[in-house]
């Protein structure tokens, strides 16, 4: 008999749902934005992912830098290691032309190179502008309506989620969500920009420490993923936004079919009293 797949209960398609307003767990939605909050919702995402645009090197520089960086380690790695192993005179390689490779491939790399440093400045440039730090301040009060909207509690704690986000040609990406963590009763609440998710307690079934490195989109922290208290995580910048972490956890949901939630390493500690008993009975999954 073959394995039931696990959904998990925040993953959306970006296609045909703007900032998850539907999730696949939607049998544990209580509350959404509406119509109103959800068009300010759509409009503010759009405008976020014109400045990402903005901000990152357009997609026929990557590829070029990309085959840059390929093709200059490729050769010049070859070439220096046929010279440690050359049995032929050194004057024979010039004259055969031998340095054109190392030249070649240096060429590459300095291409590769140079694309790298203007996409990080590019990047430094489009996010310190006052557009972004208007688009900032625009989203911490749409943020404010909505939790109000939501009567999401003052002692609510604001933490990240990954979520597993569908993309064009079906290309499923995680992104880090800032959400709101809360015990309602006997359930534990969990409020997006979209909706608020009640799941009770008797319905987590457990909750797993993965112990595999996950890639994901995006830093919501003001201070920095390799310092301060996030240091001790291993948190390593990969390509663009995105980010890798081992290990995370995930919280197993009981419901029409199995779901989960995935709470990164680094929020863990915060979150763990929130999910009943299951939270101090970690098991682990590998």
């Amino acid at each position: 008999m073959a394995k039931q797949k696990i959904k998990n209960i925040f993953s959306y398609d970006e296609t045909t749902s703007r900032m998850g307003l539907t999730i696949d767990g939607a049998e544990f939605v209580v509350r959404r934005a509406d119509s109103a909050l959800a068009a300010k919702l759509a409009a503010m995402g759009a405008e976020a992912d014109s400045a990402q645009k903005a901000a990152t090197l357009p997609l026929v520089l990557r590829i070029v830098e990309l085959i840059c960086a390929l093709i200059g380690t490729c050769l010049l790695g070859g070439a220096l290691d046929a010279l440690a192993d050359a049995e032929v005179p050194f004057s024979e390689m010039v004259t055969n032309g031998f340095w054109y490779f190392i030249g070649f491939g240096a060429g590459a790399l300095l291409v590769a190179g140079i694309l790298f440093i203007f996409d990080i400045l590019r990047k430094r440039r489009v996010m310190a502008s006052p557009a972004i730090a208007d688009l900032n301040d625009r989203c911490t009060r749409l943020e404010r309506e909505i939790a109000e909207n939501f009567s999401v509690p003052e002692t609510a704690i604001t933490a990240d989620l990954f979520v597993p986000v569908r993309g064009k040609f079906r290309m499923t990406v995680i992104s880090n969500k800032a959400v709101s963590y809360y015990p309602d009763q006997d359930a534990l609440c969990i409020a997006t920009l979209g909706n608020v998710v009640r799941i009770p307690y008797e319905r987590i079934e457990a909750v797993a420490c993965v112990k595999r490195r996950i890639a994901f989109r995006f830093w919501n922290k003001e201070i920095p993923c390799g310092t301060g208290p996030y240091r001790k995580y291993k948190i390593r910048p990969a390509d663009g936004d995105q980010f890798t972490v081992k290990p995370y956890y995930a919280v197993s949901v009981r419901g029409s079919e199995p779901f989960e939630f995935l709470i990164p390493p680094y929020e863990f500690e915060r979150v763990a009293p929130l999910l009943g008993s299951k939270g101090t009975n970690v098991i682990e999954r590998k």
